[in-house]
């Protein structure tokens, strides 16, 4: 099988799971405290939350994992890629929350206190890629970047 994803906070990306799941092996275990999971008495933080993962990918004995974390279980990966761990390749943060960077110079920005596209421009490396029109499309015939068309390349 594939190279390993380790997802966090699996359930709110299942479709994208089960698409690399056809190649891939694709871990998504439960958050404990999550969907009716106890939590253990010392998970008092992001921090314990990540040396339980990190405990389960030495425990699989994974190598070369991608981690993809959505919302809080973006922190939990972020907080994971920050550990250098040799078993970890690379991190996917999709609308993640909760990430401290410690700095008053880093501040995050809250999505709910800017403008439509300045969030865009924010959320996105290449925000032109993802603008699309009001009515669905760029508003043009020929195929612009940014059109579903160019995704499914």
């Amino acid at each position: 099988m594939g190279e390993p994803f380790l997802f966090q906070l699996g359930k709110t990306v299942a479709g994208f799971a089960t698409a690399l799941a056809g190649q891939h092996r694709v871990i998504a275990p439960v958050l404990p405290g999550f969907d009716g999971t106890s939590r253990p008495e010392w998970f008092n933080s992001i921090a314990d939350v990540a040396s339980g993962y990190l405990a389960l990918i030495e425990q699989l004995d994974l190598k070369d994992v991608v981690l993809i974390g959505n919302s809080v279980g973006g922190w939990v990966a972020a907080e994971l890629g920050l550990r250098h761990s040799p078993r970890i390749r690379g991190v996917v943060l999709l609308n993640s929350v909760g990430i401290d960077t410690s700095s008053p110079d880093e501040q995050i920005v809250d999505p709910m206190k800017v403008e439509p596209q300045q969030r865009a421009s924010l959320a996105f490396h290449d925000p032109v890629k993802f603008t699309v029109a009001p009515s669905g499309g760029t508003g043009d015939d020929e195929p612009q970047s940014g059109d579903a068309s160019d995704l499914c390349q």
